[in-house]
């Protein structure tokens, strides 16, 4: 399994974050301990200004991935009731399903099997299909043979 390190900006990551945070109504924001708001108020570049369009979805902005993940996990961890939560963390199991799934099979890999599977199992159908002599029945042989003689 690879592995990829990634440079991460913190002090950017954390100026995105906190200017999501100023656009959060009062009572989502004060359920983040204040601990939190005031590192992240502390931690954030001085220098990077992240511009919030209102306009646009959070996952519209042009965000970093980083700092989706840590509003993620402030929403998961302080903002959303129970249900939500539990909803939430299965939607991730299933994604962590997936993504294993992929990182073992490959994403190509896993359709091409399905699309050969569906083959096998096509050719399968047509080698179980046999051809049948129709006979008819007594009846109506003589009906028939009845009819050939009238006409």
């Amino acid at each position: 399994m690879e592995v990829a390190i990634v440079q991460v900006n913190m002090p950017n990551v954390l100026s995105q974050v906190y200017s999501v945070l100023q656009y959060l109504p009062d009572e989502l924001l004060k359920k983040i301990p204040s601990q939190i708001r005031d590192n992240i108020t502390k931690l954030k570049s001085k220098d990077y200004e992240f511009e919030y369009d209102e306009a646009k979805e959070l996952a519209e902005q042009d965000i970093l991935e980083e700092s989706k993940d840590m509003i993620s996990a402030l929403y998961l961890t302080y903002m959303c009731g129970e249900e939500k939560k539990n909803e939430l963390l299965e939607i991730c199991k299933q994604n962590d399903r997936v993504t294993a799934m992929y990182e073992k099979y490959g994403y190509e890999d896993i359709f091409e099997k399905n699309r050969k599977q569906e083959e096998i199992d096509t050719i399968a159908d047509i080698e179980d299909l046999k051809l049948v002599e129709v006979k008819e029945n007594i009846f109506k042989r003589i009906i028939n043979w009845f009819k050939d003689l009238i006409s």
